[in-house]
């Protein structure tokens, strides 16, 4: 999550545009329907989950920017003093300050040192891109009881519209007035902090002579080369000094007879692996113990902060990031900080930082509850115990809700919640490990975690779980062909319904001269257009075939039975020793423009990594006319059906436009077949993942007739020349 600053721009009578400085600009109660800028800070600022967050999200002032895109000139300026506790504050700008559909650059800096006069003379994008600030003491900031230690911590962000941000190092322009909306527009900023944070954690070992670490007045530690300056905005490159800092204690420092904890900031900075530790930034601490009985008040320890690039591999510190360094001390450091014993077995990570309250003026309780995703995706796993980060302000716990999928009909099933277990690494921050058996019905399994701390925060996790080969479906609407001359179910055009074998009777009489009739009688023909009417979910459907009759008047009779009409799709993560993954390859285009799924034996045992199965509005009738044809005319046959074969999936709402056409379907490879045939159900037997959908006895790959164990006629032992159950099941590439 992301602390939002929205900025909202109303309609109203306005005043010449110019570049305005308001040093003091009162926040007091505002409207949202006046004709002011208004900035809401009403979400959560980033920030880490110690003890000091309510300094690191506290503002003080903004500087809003304002720069036209086409000029880049500034067209206005004002700092805003914040201290409304209610979050909210105004500015002077106004929407028809701007020109109707012009772009501009809106840039908002938090807690400058540098003064609003500084800002206004900023004329140009260039101006502020390039401007920089130092502060010596960045590393103690917030520190309220030493001089010279910035009160709050630089930010910046820069205005974007809509759902996206762009990415950083890539501001986009914006519209400030359309010239047509009346109410308000919502520009959004998310604040980054310039400085970097490091926690700095170092125990005493249990098992050897250090007895514990003592208070002394010697204790406190300093920086060498302290990275002290910064660009204002975080999308152009580091710019960093470095200095050496004074010794200090403060609150950033804080110890037990058993642990020292050290806070500190930095700005961003590189460096080069080759660099020494003259060079690289480190931290020089002073940790007064007692050592087999004796105490020793100067005990230097050095650490190597530069190290950070074995973990990140950036060689950086990064804007707005907190470092995590631990370490321990088994023996007395060094008498003096000239040559302190460099603390060389260290572990390194990088902590995402977590929310709570910004601080608008007034102070904020440390309570805060942060998971660093709200989705989870488990592929072919049954634990994962690394993605889920929490930091809580309190003790956490966690239930699961909502554990279902969604069966062969697209009905939402609940899963009985066996083999769910969610743990935590730590009772304030870590780890989420979520254990659940991989799912062995073929479907994906959804659940929710709703994770609740003692401070009644909640925060909850969308979790899917996905098998090695996984189905998911939906319900179609109408089927119908290319070749039909434009006819659809929702277009009568010139009323084709159905196709027929040119030159066979319709009786099955004559022979195939490998051409085809068309006709408007939904009812005859080897395939009709069919549709389900209704729409229901939950059970088979009540599939008719459509014609046209009475002068173009709708009439739909032909009842083509109880079926599922839903198209499956089957995602293949993994190559087995049965095939392998990859998109079949096809043909090139025909006389007749039609693409056909290679017949090579070597496509046969390719799967498509993602591909769809046609539902039941693409059965065609085998008993009839199609049952004289030998082997290879029905192969011509089936693979011209797949090539002109269409499936609409019905859009919600009313608006037609938005339906989803599937027009590119094909003939399946032997190996897509199999898996088919391998995953639906079988005869009158529930299956959660695919229905029964192959009940003849042979079908139609692109390189041959594949046979089906779960055929409708219990015939296991065919003869593929004299058998008359054969049929064909299209298939379409997902992806």
């Amino acid at each position: 999550m992301k602390r939002l600053i929205y900025i909202i721009l109303c309609t109203f009578t306005v005043v010449a545009m110019q570049s305005c400085v308001y040093d003091s600009t009162p926040s007091g109660d505002v409207s949202y329907e006046d004709e002011y800028i208004v900035l809401n800070f009403s979400q959560s600022l980033n920030v880490t989950r110690a003890a000091h967050n309510s300094k690191e999200a506290a503002v003080k002032h903004l500087d809003v920017l304002i720069y036209a895109a086409v000029s880049e000139t500034l067209m206005h300026h004002e700092r805003i003093e914040v201290s409304a506790p209610e979050g909210i504050v105004r500015t002077r700008a106004q929407r028809n300050d701007f020109d109707v559909n012009g772009e501009y650059y809106v840039y908002v800096i938090a807690n400058s040192g540098k003064t609003g006069s500084e800002f206004a003379a900023m004329s140009t994008r260039t101006a502020l891109v390039t401007a920089f600030q130092v502060d010596e003491r960045v590393h103690i900031s917030g520190e309220s009881n030493i001089s010279g230690a910035p009160t709050h911590f630089l930010m910046d962000g820069v205005a974007y519209i809509g759902a996206t941000e762009p990415p950083l190092n890539s501001a986009q322009p914006v519209i400030l007035n359309n010239g047509i909306d009346k109410e308000k527009t919502i520009l959004k900023v998310n604040l980054r902090r310039a400085a970097a944070k490091v926690v700095i954690q170092l125990d005493r070992t249990t098992t050897g002579d250090v007895e514990s670490f003592i208070e002394h007045t010697g204790m406190g530690y300093y920086v060498r080369n302290l990275p002290y300056r910064t660009m204002l905005l975080g999308e152009t490159s580091p710019y960093p000094l470095l200095r050496n800092t004074d010794k200090i204690v403060g609150d950033y420092y804080e110890w037990s007879s058993d642990r020292v904890v050290i806070t500190l900031y930095v700005y961003s900075y590189s460096w080069e692996p080759s660099e020494n530790l003259s060079v690289g930034t480190s931290a020089v601490i002073n940790i007064p113990m007692r050592y087999k009985g004796v105490e020793y008040n100067s005990s230097y320890y050095q650490l190597t902060m530069s190290k950070l690039d074995a973990i990140t591999g950036k060689h950086a510190f990064e804007r707005n990031t907190c470092y995590m360094i631990k370490g321990t001390i088994n023996a007395p450091g060094a008498v003096n900080d000239i040559t302190p014993v460099d603390i060389s077995d260290l572990s390194y990570s990088i902590q995402d930082w977590t929310n709570v309250d910004i601080n608008v003026g007034g102070s904020v309780a440390p309570k805060y509850l942060s998971v660093n995703k709200d989705t989870l995706k488990m592929h072919n796993v049954s634990v994962d115990s690394k993605t889920l980060q929490f930091a809580s302000s309190s003790v956490t716990s966690v239930e699961v809700l909502d554990a279902h999928y969604y069966n062969k009909y697209g009905v939402k099933t609940a899963y009985n919640g066996a083999g769910i277990n969610v743990s935590f690494t730590d009772k304030l921050s870590g780890k989420i490990v979520v254990e659940s058996p991989i799912p062995t019905n073929k479907t994906v399994r959804y659940f929710t975690l709703r994770i609740t701390n003692a401070d009644g925060l909640v925060e909850e996790v969308f979790v899917e779980q996905y098998p090695l080969v996984y189905v998911v479906n939906h319900l179609s609407w109408y089927s119908y062909r290319k070749d039909f001359g434009g006819t659809t179910y929702l277009n009568k055009a010139n009323s084709v319904v159905s196709i027929n074998l040119d030159g066979f009777n319709s009786y099955g009489g004559g022979s195939w001269n490998g051409g085809y009739t068309y006709s408007t009688n939904g009812a005859s023909g080897f395939f009709h257009s069919k549709v389900e009417v209704n729409q229901t979910v939950g059970s088979n459907m009540n599939i008719k075939g459509y014609e046209w009759k009475y002068s173009g008047v709708d009439e739909i009779t032909t009842n083509v039975g109880t079926h599922n009409a839903r198209i499956y799709h089957i995602t293949v993560t993994s190559t087995s020793d049965e095939y392998s993954i990859a998109r079949p390859r096809m043909t090139e285009p025909n006389s007749k423009g039609l693409v056909y799924t290679d017949p090579g034996t070597d496509n046969a045992k390719l799967v498509s990594p993602s591909f769809m199965i046609a539902s039941r509005l693409a059965t065609i009738t085998t008993s009839g006319v199609i049952r004289n044809l030998n082997n290879n005319q029905r192969a011509e046959v089936f693979k011209d059906h797949c090539a002109n074969y269409v499936e609409v999936v019905k859009a919600p709402g009313s608006d037609r436009s938005k339906d989803i056409v599937y027009d590119d379907w094909r003939l399946p490879t032997e190996a897509e077949l199999k898996i088919i045939m391998n995953y639906q159900g079988e005869k009158n037997v529930n299956a959660d993942a695919i229905d029964y959908l192959l009940n003849a006895v042979y079908y139609y790959s692109a390189s041959g007739f594949v046979f089906n164990d779960k055929n409708d006629d219990n015939n296991m032992s065919p003869n593929l020349e004299t058998e008359s159950s054969k049929s064909v099941r299209c298939v379409r590439d997902a992806y």
